[in-house]
This record gives structure tokens, sequence and C-alpha cells, in this order.
């Protein structure tokens, strides 16, 4: 979560006796709120409506919402006084930029994806700067008639754990035969994603038995979605229990999923805009399956193009799928590794993954984190 990585960046930056006051205002039945008070960073509820696209009753219902979260917000800002607001998008963040204009705080806008949601496209009116993670987005962000306004890219910023990631302790947390220094076969890193995970869910357990007899499987399921191994003996041909052994599953990961993210060699993921981060900065093959159109305003196909034009990754659509097509873009990502029939001793770790593209090996993986700190303090 980019709000995370850039307050555990301000608390690093200062000292004990001159940490920043910090405040976060958000949406009364959020997760957030549970966050902030792990980070122990005071927390408050706005109403707030959502804006849809598209007709709906409780569009009446929510458009007495916003004004209402609008005055919240103003009376928030008015007594906690701060420098400047930073706002992430979405339906909640709306009230908090009026309210900054109005109260002539300087807004800093960020928006992940290729394309901006329609919460941030509002909210943009009320901007001093707009914060984006590809060149392309500028084009949705045009000049508006305030010259004082920037439009900035900077990326997505990323929490600074993960410059601590250590393959050992991923292959330590899945406890795989081979134990902790090596792996006999490739490992697959699935991560389905919040509102991705039950295709990603089917996709691995339709080809479990292929996988399992090819590559030891990390699968981040999803709360509520973790089978048990006699449900999962269901998907393998000849019910080998020994199989499961190069199989492990998580409801969710928290700071150990760094330490996934490195022990894996490929990874099987959405093409959420902070996942592509993650997996930019470990710089893994991956293959991407991104929420299709119908269940979404088709961010995640645009993230995965752009991702794909600098990264060894493929990109497979939903409504394209079939279990043949995802066990070739497998093989197709690993080329540089042996196959299961012509595997040499030598261990996974060792052999270097195959890449298309050149990266910058010296390049500032935290940049986009210091760029918009930069920002905030400098506005």
């Amino acid at each position: 979560m980019p709000n995370v990585a850039l307050i555990q960046e301000l608390r690093a930056r200062y000292p004990a006796e001159n940490q920043p006051d910090l405040l976060y205002i958000g949406s009364p039945r959020s997760l957030e709120k549970k966050m902030m008070q792990e980070l122990d960073v005071p927390f408050k509820a706005i109403a707030c409506g959502k804006m849809r696209r598209y007709f709906s009753l409780q569009n009446l219902v929510d458009l007495f919402k916003i004004p209402l979260g609008i005055l919240q917000a103003l009376f928030i800002l008015r007594k906690f006084r701060p420098r400047a607001i930073f706002c992430k998008g979405g339906y909640v963040s709306f009230p908090v930029a009026v309210a900054g204009k109005i109260l002539k705080i300087p807004v800093v806008l960020h928006e992940s994806d290729v394309s901006p949601g329609l919460g941030n496209r509002l909210c943009a009116h009320f901007a001093d700067v707009i914060c984006v993670s590809f060149e392309e987005t500028k084009k949705y962000f045009p000049r508006t008639k305030r010259a004082t306004q920037k439009v900035v890219v900077t990326g997505n910023p990323l929490r600074r754990e993960l410059a601590f990631a250590n393959r050992e302790e991923g292959l330590k947390f899945c406890d795989f035969k081979g134990g902790a220094k090596q792996s006999p076969h490739p490992i697959v890193l699935c991560i389905g994603g919040s509102l991705g995970a039950d295709f990603t869910n089917q996709v691995i357990f339709e080809n479990l038995d292929r996988l399992l007899k090819n590559y030891q499987v990390i699968h981040i399921c999803g709360q509520g979605k973790v089978k048990d191994p006699q449900e999962l003996l269901k998907f393998l041909s000849n019910q080998d229990e020994k199989l499961l052994e190069n199989y492990r599953s998580f409801a969710f990961v928290g700071h150990e999923l760094k330490h996934l993210y490195a022990a894996a060699d490929v990874i099987v993921s959405r093409a959420g805009a902070i996942s592509l981060a993650e997996i930019d900065f470990f710089e893994k093959p991956s293959l991407l399956i991104p929420l299709p159109k119908t269940s979404s305003r088709g961010d995640q196909i645009e993230n995965a193009r752009a991702f794909a034009r600098d990264h060894h990754c493929k990109i497979l659509p939903q409504e394209n799928y079939t279990p043949a097509i995802f066990l070739e873009y497998l093989e197709e990502l690993l080329p540089a590794r042996a196959s299961a029939h012509t595997r040499t001793n030598t261990p996974v770790h060792e052999l270097a993954p195959a890449r298309t593209h050149t990266r910058n090996p010296a390049r500032n993986k935290f940049a986009a984190l210091e760029k918009i700190i930069h920002l905030l303090e400098k506005i």
C-alpha cells in the first residue's frame, strides 16, 4: 500500500524528537483503520459517496454523502492544520481534496494505474501536483487553467523493507523439500489479489497436477480460499499425496511476502499497479492475467500492456485462457532453466532467469518514494 510506504519513509527521515504529525482520513468501513492503528497513526473517518459511472439508486443516497464528507473534512483539516495533503485517489479522497482547496492547503494527488479512475479525475481539479506512475498517464490530465498545476511522473512508491528480502527466508517459510538453500524445481508464486483471487485460484487448481510435477508452487489464495489436502487430491490425476510436497498455500501473507518474491522464479499475478511495481523491483519473469473489462474499467489491461514494453512477461487475457496456453507461457518464461526431463543438479537459484530486456543495475528502486516525499516537503 503506497500510503504505508510514505508513512514509514516520513518517520524514518526525522529524529524521534522531531517526528512529523500525521493524520489519516478514510472511510469508516475500510481496512485502513486497522492498518493505521498498527502504524500508530491517528485515523478520522468521513462520509463518502461512491461515484459510479452507471445508473444506480444508490447514487441518489451517495449524492448526499459527498457534501457531508466535505463538511467533515473541512472540520478535521481546520483543526489539524496540515502543511500538505496526500490523496491516493478513490471516492474517499474527493471530499478531502475539495476541503483542502477551500482551506488553501496544497494537495498532492497520486495515480497508480495507467488510466485514472473517476475519483482521481475529479480530484485532479483541486490538486496542486499530480503524481503519475506511467508516462502515458499524463494525457488523462490535460493542463488546466491553473498554470501552477504540475503533472509529475514519479512511479509507485514501495516500502523500503523490500530491500531486505531473502530467498532462503522464503524457502524456510514455505518449508519446501530441499531446505532453505536450494529448490529442486523452479518456484511459481501465484498472487491472486483481493479482487481477482477466484479466477487465478481456478487456474492453479485446474493445472495443479501438471504444475506440481514440474514446479514448486506458492499460492496466495485469499481469505477462506485455502483448500485442505483431501480437497487438493481431487485435482491430481493419481491422487498422489507426494506431489503435495511441492505445494504451499496461504490465505494472506504479510511481511514475509518480500521473501516469497525473492524465492520465486516466476510470478503469476493480476496486473494491479502495486503488484507490477513489486514484480519490477524483484525483476522476476511474470505471467500476467489482468482483470477483464467485465469485472473492472479495464485499468489492469492497460497496466499490463505498459508493463510488458520493458519487462520479461507474458499477458494472458482471462477470456483467452486455456490450460495449454497457461502452461506454455510458464515454460516460455523460464527457458534458461532445465526442463523436468533435462534438469541438472544445478540449484535453481544459480540459473540466471531469461530476460529479453536489460535493466539498469544502478537504478534507484525507491526513486518514486523519494520523489513524492520531496514534493510533499517542498510544496
